[in-house]
């Protein structure tokens, strides 16, 4: 692929892959750094594509995969040195272990990441919630569950 094709296509889609990521990460500086990975992949495999396939496609899957690797790879725990307290049964309500602190929705969506240690792809398909958008939420919970205890981030 020359460059004068390569900048053409950065220029007509660059845009709209941004809008894409952000769509999916809800984080404007993730979705710059995997809008330029996207193109930072598509210039290190320019001459083996096929222009002649449909060059969009290509780029949204690419993006995908990316974002895939990001949420994987940025994935957040709560470190139990912050959660003693939290963590203690004697300290655990019978009904909820997170009792005004977090919704029996964010509850659910706690026990389901953190204690059956399941991945966000099969919470995601259990809940109907986006990968990106569980992953988003997960954090706001972390973070509103040490705001709660007074530790700051």
């Amino acid at each position: 692929m020359r460059d004068d094709i390569f900048d053409d296509i950065v220029r007509k889609y660059y845009q709209s892959i941004y809008n894409y990521c952000y769509i999916k990460l809800r984080d404007e500086f993730a979705a710059k750094d995997c809008t330029q990975e996207v193109f930072l992949v598509m210039h290190k495999k320019r001459d083996g594509l096929n222009i002649s396939e449909s060059i969009k496609a290509w780029l949204y899957k690419t993006a995908q995969n990316i974002i895939k690797n990001y949420i994987k790879n940025t994935r957040e725990f709560i470190p139990i040195e912050n959660c003693e307290n939290i963590s203690q049964p004697e300290n655990m309500n019978e009904e909820t272990a997170f009792d005004g602190i977090v919704s029996e929705e964010e509850e659910k969506l706690l026990t389901a990441y953190y204690i059956d240690g399941r991945d966000i792809k099969t919470i995601s398909d259990m809940t109907n919630i986006s990968e990106a958008a569980l992953y988003k939420r997960l954090q706001r919970i972390r973070k509103k569950i040490l705001k709660s205890k007074g530790v700051k981030e």
